[in-house]
């Protein structure tokens, strides 16, 4: 495959110039997913970030819960809607800090 080098266009085989830019394409080259460095102070940096949700999910579902339920000093809820959304919070947070630490230690262990 041919790609312009200024605007990036892809290009099938047999044309030279770019129509946009009018300078000659050159041959695009194959990038492989494994060859990509991957800089291992970022899956540092994630795994941290998941950890840090993982131990302040519980403040979090409870700020968030009393968000939605207390708006401006009135409180519009039962207790047990209340509990019911503060557990939907706090599992929503595990779980999306649970996926983020799993990638990081998958990549881990696979390196």
């Amino acid at each position: 495959m041919l790609v312009c080098p200024i605007c990036k266009s892809e290009y099938r085989d047999g044309y030279i110039v770019c129509s946009d830019c009018e300078c000659e394409l050159i041959e695009k080259p194959e990038v492989d997913e494994e060859d990509k460095p991957v800089k291992k102070g970022s899956k540092i940096s994630q795994f941290i970030m998941g950890v840090l949700i993982i131990i302040c999910s519980p403040v979090l579902s409870h700020k968030f819960t009393s968000m939605y339920f207390i708006s401006n000093g009135v409180v519009q809820y039962n207790n047990e809607q209340f509990m019911w959304m503060l557990k939907a919070y706090q599992a929503s947070f595990l779980l999306i800090a649970g996926i983020i630490c799993l990638h990081c230690i998958l990549y881990w262990y696979k390196n």
